[in-house]
């Protein structure tokens, strides 16, 4: 994709599937990204992204009480 003055904006990735049911074009990715995994790609070999390091786990009683925690719903 590019702007009218002629430069780069994004890169329209594919939608690739395993049945093959639908195939196409999805969101582009913005140029400021693409830059990044080629520059990556150039000075380590992969692409380096960050890890949030957190993970999601349902509260049900038995998690309530081992976390101590005052309701016994949602996501901890």
């Amino acid at each position: 994709m590019v702007n009218i003055k002629g430069e780069l904006i994004g890169i329209n990735s594919a939608i690739a599937t395993s049945s093959g049911a639908y195939q196409g074009y999805s969101f582009a990715i913005p140029v400021s990204l693409v830059k990044k995994v080629m520059d990556d790609l150039l000075e380590f070999g992969q692409v380096q992204r960050g890890l949030l390091g957190i993970q999601i786990e349902d509260v049900n009683a038995s998690v309530a009480e081992d976390r101590n925690l005052k309701v016994n719903q949602g996501c901890w």
